[in-house]
């Protein structure tokens, strides 16, 4: 695979993973503050991670996702040629 799909992969799955967590965010009715809170860190860190300016590794997506009560799941399957 070229590194550039692998790439483009990587970004969509992330943005992907924010729309989740931003949706789960409105179902508990949780802001910014309050999510930066439970991750104990600065509320403008969390805003711009939301706003696609700082991307999560791996480690801190499983982080972010337990504090709004969601779990991540990896996937790995043979590509299809």
């Amino acid at each position: 695979m070229p590194a550039d799909d692998s790439k483009e992969m990587a970004s969509r799955s992330h943005d992907m993973f924010l729309k989740q967590l931003g949706a789960q965010m409105v179902v508990l009715d949780i802001n910014q503050s309050e999510l930066a809170r439970r991750l104990d860190i600065s509320r403008a860190y969390v805003s711009e991670v939301l706003k696609g300016g700082r991307r999560l590794s791996l480690n801190s997506m499983f982080r972010w996702a337990a504090a709004v009560g969601l779990d991540v799941e990896i996937k790995v399957t043979e590509r299809a040629n």
